[in-house]
Parts: structure tokens; sequence; C-alpha cells
């Protein structure tokens, strides 16, 4: 079976400068480095775009009958369009979520096959679960999702998270500025296992210079002394702060938190790795994260390339012995960033995509079949 030389990738179809506009990039590029020939469909750009149009027509008075679903199967329509003309071997999807029934039998019928990296499982489960019939392979970053894809029918294979190397690197002037100086740092979202761990731990944080990053400006009143900034970041921005501490947490989400349906993520669990995982190794910087993810130590070694901690008197007890040695910190970050760059970019996961697309490929659609 011949390779896969040309791909044509689609953003997540969220809104722009979100998070996984920089996975999208990275993965682009990724595939790139390879010797791929990659577009990228502005999914999200488009959709954003439609929206403004019919507000702008709606606002000078013309009566204009629309809704989400109609601008999402025109944007969906133009990439099959797109699709078409390009003629890519895969098109890969990024979540999978946002395109249409329509387009996706429209490659079918072409005989282009069409892969989903579904990166927020087991939380989105459900949701993808929905939208995995149109694709011929399904890519999940969480190894507990890939026997529900399968018992359902679809071919699933495990693609974990990465870092992007152009981005996720370290900053010494952010190192060196006071503007993202802290002793202990975290970004990301105020989920309640978050909060519960944070809250426990505050009195120690408050003693060193703590900073959380995300949407945690309603808990300032529970975190008295540490410094709170409200809102998310741009992923440079994020790696200017892992620079500028000595210590970056990691905690993961458990699997139950922020999803919606009847099917129960809690249930099914979670091993794998967050994207954080790779990005902070990748930014040189020092990483404390929770041990609580099976696979974890298969991509970096807990106590010489990550440090890991269990419940609120580990954190604190790792947090001041490794707050005290900055040596030994920094041993570890070093190895932690040779780790991420040896084996954990994008182009080593698309790598890995491609082998795996070209392995499951399917026979190109006769003209006239039934499909």
């Amino acid at each position: 079976m011949t390779g896969i030389g040309k791909v044509l990738f689609v953003d997540p179809g969220t809104t722009y400068g979100q998070g996984g506009w920089q996975i999208a990039r990275g993965a682009c590029e990724g595939l790139r480095s390879l010797g791929v020939e990659t577009e990228l469909f502005p999914l999200s750009a488009r959709t954003e775009l439609m929206r403004a149009s019919f507000a702008l027509l709606s606002g000078s008075g013309r009566k204009i009958d629309y809704d989400d679903a109609s601008i999402m199967d025109w944007t969906c329509g133009t990439l099959a369009e797109r699709a078409l003309l390009f003629k890519p071997d895969l098109v890969l999807a990024m979540k999978g979520t946002r395109i249409s029934g329509g387009a996706l039998a429209a490659l079918r019928a072409a005989g282009i096959p069409a892969a989903a990296w579904t990166m927020d499982d087991p939380y989105e489960l459900e949701r993808y679960l929905l939208w995995a019939p149109g694709f011929d392979l399904i890519f999940s970053s969480e190894p507990r999702c890939l026997p529900v894809y399968e018992a359902c029918g679809f071919s699933a294979e495990l693609l974990a998270h990465a870092h992007d190397p152009a981005v996720h690197k370290p900053d010494p002037a952010a190192a060196a500025s006071e503007n993202y100086a802290s002793d202990i740092c975290f970004i990301g979202a105020a989920y309640p296992g978050r909060v519960r761990l944070l809250k426990a731990a505050a009195p120690f944080l408050a003693k060193h210079r703590t900073v959380l990053i995300g949407n945690w400006g309603a808990y300032r009143r529970d975190l008295p002394g540490i410094r709170v900034l409200d809102g998310f970041l741009p992923e440079t921005e994020a790696v200017k702060f892992y620079s500028g501490a000595k210590i970056v947490l990691n905690m993961h989400r458990l699997p139950g938190e922020c999803s919606e349906g009847s099917l129960d993520p809690e249930k099914i669990g979670a091993e794998g790795v967050n994207s954080r995982t790779f990005e902070i190794a990748g930014a040189g910087a020092f990483q404390l994260a929770d041990g609580s993810r099976k696979l974890l130590p298969a991509f970096f070694k807990p106590g010489r390339e990550i440090e890991t901690f269990s419940g609120v008197e580990e954190l604190q007890a790792k947090l001041a012995r490794y707050l005290a040695d900055d040596s030994l910190r920094a041993g570890i970050a070093a190895a932690g960033r040779r780790r991420a760059l040896a084996e954990h970019t994008y182009a080593h996961r698309m790598k890995r995509l491609l082998a795996a697309a070209c392995a499951r490929r399917p026979e190109p659609a006769r003209v006239g079949a039934a499909v």
C-alpha cells in the first residue's frame, strides 16, 4: 500500500486562540517535518466569519433565518469542496466533532479516508461516539476509551498528547523577569478536584511565591496570599510563566469532571496523561505532577525526569524538598526536556498516526459504488 503524502488537517472548530489551536499548529508542523504536504483547513475561522456576516445582515434590518447548525453545514460543505480539489490521502480532523455527516459522506464517496483525533477522552466520549461513524479511524489519547470505541464497531488507536518544540522551549528572558517569576505555578481550569487540593494546601502555598492562572477568580478569598491571574493565556505566554517558575504543578482533572450525558466517564476511568505533561517538560521546567495516571511512568521516569505526588501532604513535602534544592530540581527538569525532545514531539505522534492510518487505510471507493 502506498504511503500518505498529502494530508488535509482540520482545526478543532473552536474559537480562534483557544488551546486547541496551538495543538493544531504543532500537529501540522509535525506532519510537514516528515515530508508530508499538509494544508490546514480553517474550520474555526470560516465558521466565525459566517456568524459575523449573518449578525451584520441581521443588524441591518434584513430578515435572516439561520442557526448554528446551518452555519456548520455550509462551512463543512466548503471543507468537502476543498478536499475534492486538494485530493489528500487523508483528512485528519482534530477532535472531529464539528464536521457534518454530509461532508464526511462526500469524502467517503470520493475515496478519501477520514480520521479524528479525539483529544478530550474520556470527558467528551459520549459526544465523540455520536460522530465516530463518519470516520474510518479514531485516535484517542485515553487507552480506556479504545475498548468502548471498538465495542461500538469503530477502529481505534492510542495516540498520546505531545508538545511543539517551536513553542514549548525555555525562555531565558522570561526566566530572568520578575513579571513571570514564582516559586510555584499552576496554569489550568479550576475543576473541583483541583480546587479542593489547593484549598487544603493554601497555608503552605501562601508562604511561597505561588501563582494560579485560569478561572480562579471566584476562589481568591479561599486562597489568601496567593497570586491569582484570572483568565486563560496564549500558549506562548504560558511558556514564559513555566520558564519563570521554580516548580510547575500539573494536576489532571478527574474523569467525571465537566462531562454531560448518560455515559459516565468516571466509571471508564483515565490512565492517559494531559498535553500539559509534555508541554511543561518541553519548556524545560521542573514539573510536579499528580501520580494518578497509570501511563505517566511510560512517558517520563518519576524522580529522574519528572516528580509526582499523591495527596496534599506529599504535595507539600515534595514542594518543600525541591524548593530547597536548586541543583536537583534543575537536573530533573533538564532530563525531562531531553526525553520530551527525543520521544514526545508532534512529529513523533504524527509518524505513529501515519503508520496506523496506512495500515488501516480502506481501498478507494469505486466510481458509482454504493456508499
